[in-house]
């Protein structure tokens, strides 16, 4: 059944030709009441009429009068008060009547309306089958049962188009019937009989606007999204309270990405039915897009809380909560999905996503396993599962995750730089530099693909090569500061001092309070022999974040070792790699050769030639030459002390 088209009690009231005649069971007594209506009522404005009204129709009082009650109608009007009874008592006396007048017709369409509101489709057909038992035209009789048969299974659909075929052989210009005909064929999966039906129906009466409705709709199933919007307007333009004719514009429009456009409808239908699922789940998606966060939640609710079953409802609300903050709700209402669908893809790739933020990475690993379970194919869930292993030092399977997502999507620049990464930490550095390489000539603006390749070529030796992709790195991103140090390294260690000291200067300036360039740009001093200098970036560096390793380290190292004896501050320097080796994370070997110098400094020159051997162990191979001159210091029992490795000029 296409949604939105509802059972029509008004037309079935016209086909048959039935004088109202009940009278009042109970009267609405104040604003705000929910009333039914007991018979067909014309609606007055005046003494004009603007609508007549179906029995079993369900309205607001929003004024009273002693004879009449005006309701919430648009256009607005009054009707009588004996013509109407309370909502909550509505069905009692209707069936009272039906008891004390078995052939009260008005009656049983009536209790059948409310019988259709509230879903109880059955006993809402029963009604109707013994209001055509007390028909006098077979024919009409027929559409009449066409017309409920429509909101049945399939099968009870084929013996109502019987009827209505039957209806047609009789009166090939029925209109109503061919319009549900129409409808029949289209829910039946008979777009070419549907399409037929619907333009007979608009030729004999272009202005039924349910034909242009169904035909929109069916437009927009297939595709047509032009002879759609036009269906649809021309729809509203008939009847503007049709509040589906309003959802589905809007969903074209969005479809056209016209959104404006589309929010505009769907805000149009809510107004008219606040509580249409269509328009509010296509307006949260909308909402959504444009940041209106708050607002798409509020929209999702509704549509949850209408079909509680509803799994995408929950997934989609689940994306907008974080940008509430509201990470726990993000979380449950993934629960929920997951709950009602266990095989739902995006909800366990957003669950997964969630739980390895959260550092659960056990549950992460298993959310996208699952995922892969129901959908191998799912490259991205590969993906994530491999960021998640990298995070478990499993550097190897993140490589065969990768492997995995890239022979799905061998183009896929972001993931070659993340196999680099687990291939770095895995040793292999030239297979990373390989990836790294891939990466940059399908992404040559990529600057973080840029910066891992040229700290690979550091890594390897390659210092030329890493300096022009870092040059590249930054030519892509200015503010990349990682690129600015690791080029500044290298041009330091070439004795490069006024390129150098740039680099270092342009870094502070993009990174004021990043505490790592002050750190380096100590370094700088510390061998161009500016010692003052030096000791001041790396307090300005401590007072930034007082626990920095390199700088604590840095510091120590250098009161430690002054080549001048009058800046030897040997308490100091105790002090501040005391405080490095309480926040060292396994075994820095920063902060192992500071406090090997102390040590010698103090005299323990076994104890320093100890600590020395561990630095060594950990330390990069591309650092050991002066590390090594400190090993042979010690052993001959002298404390070290600074000297620049060249005179600077």
């Amino acid at each position: 059944m296409i949604a939105g088209m509802k059972f029509n009690l008004k037309l079935l009231a016209a086909i048959c030709g039935i004088v109202w005649g009940l009278p009042a069971l109970a009267m609405a007594q104040q604003v705000g009441d929910e009333v039914v209506l007991l018979q067909e009522c014309e609606l007055r404005s005046g003494d004009r009429i603007v609508a007549r009204l179906a029995p079993g129709e369900q309205y607001k009082v929003t004024a009273v009068h002693p004879k009449f009650l005006a309701l919430n109608h648009v256009p607005a009007g009054w009707v009588p008060r004996e013509r109407v009874a309370l909502a909550g008592q509505a069905l009692a006396q209707l069936t009272q009547r039906i008891t004390a007048q078995p052939q009260n017709r008005a009656a049983y369409l009536a209790r059948a309306a409310i019988y259709q509101r509230q879903g109880e489709i059955d006993l809402a057909m029963a009604d109707m089958n013994r209001l055509l038992e007390m028909g006098q035209d077979d024919a009409r009789s027929h559409a009449i049962r066409a017309q409920l048969l429509t909101t049945q299974s399939r099968q009870d659909q084929q013996r109502a188009l019987d009827d209505l075929n039957l209806l047609l052989s009789q009166d090939p210009k029925h209109a109503e019937a061919l319009r549900l005909r129409g409808e029949l064929h289209f829910a039946l999966g008979e777009a070419r009989l549907a399409w037929a039906d619907l333009n007979q129906v608009i030729m004999l009466d272009p202005k039924q606007p349910h034909a242009y409705f169904l035909r929109g709709t069916l437009a927009l199933e297939e595709g047509r999204f032009d002879q759609a919007l036009d269906d649809m307007t021309i729809t509203l333009k008939l009847d503007p309270k049709l509040a589906d004719a309003w959802a589905r514009r809007g969903a074209i429009y969005a479809q056209r990405n016209d959104r404006a456009l589309a929010i505009a409808d769907f805000d149009e239908a809510i107004k008219l039915d606040p509580l249409n699922i269509s328009a509010r789940f296509r307006r949260g998606q909308l909402l959504v897009e444009i940041d209106e966060y708050d607002a798409a939640i509020a929209d999702y609710t509704v549509v949850i809380e209408q079909e509680p079953l509803r799994v995408d409802a929950y997934y989609l609300r689940s994306q907008a909560l974080p940008a509430m903050g509201e990470f726990d709700k993000s979380l449950a209402d993934l629960n929920e999905a997951l709950s009602i669908d266990p095989t739902h893809v995006e909800a366990l790739l957003a669950r997964g996503r969630a739980l390895h933020k959260e550092g659960e990475l056990l549950r992460a690993d298993a959310d996208f396993t699952d995922c892969l379970k129901h959908d191998p194919k799912q490259s991205e869930a590969y993906a994530e599962r491999a960021r998640v292993r990298f995070d478990r030092k499993e550097y190897q399977a993140a490589v065969e995750d990768l492997t995995a997502a890239l022979k799905q999507n061998p183009r896929q620049a972001e993931w070659m730089v993340e196999r680099a990464r687990a291939y770095r930490a895995e040793g292999e550095l030239q297979l990373a530099k390989d990836d790294c390489k891939d990466a940059v000539r399908i992404a040559d603006r990529d600057a973080q693909a840029f910066l891992l390749l040229g700290e690979i070529e550091y890594e390897m030796g390659d210092k030329d090569d890493a300096v022009v992709d870092l040059t590249a790195a930054i030519r892509n991103n200015p503010k990349l500061t990682a690129a600015y140090l690791l080029r500044a390294k290298i041009r330091r260690d070439e004795a490069r001092w006024d390129s150098t000291l740039s680099d270092y200067n342009l870094a502070l300036t993009i990174a004021p309070k990043d505490p790592l360039p002050l750190t380096e740009r100590a370094v700088l001093w510390e061998q161009r022999e500016l010692y003052v200098q030096a000791i001041g970036d790396y307090r300005a560096a401590l007072k930034l974040d007082p626990k920095n390793l390199p700088a604590l380290a840095g510091i120590a190292m250098l009161q430690a070792s002054f080549p001048d004896k009058r800046f030897l501050n040997k308490k100091q320097a105790l002090e501040f790699v005391t405080k490095a080796e309480e926040l060292m994370p396994g075994n820095d070997y920063r902060v192992l050769e500071a406090k090997a110098a102390v040590l010698a400094e103090s005299g323990d020159f076994e104890e320093a030639y100890n600590k020395q051997i561990e630095a060594l162990d950990h330390m990069p191979k591309i650092d050991r030459s002066d590390a090594q001159l400190r090993l042979q210091l010690y052993q001959d029992n002298l404390p070290y002390r600074m000297l620049p490795k060249r005179r600077v000029p």
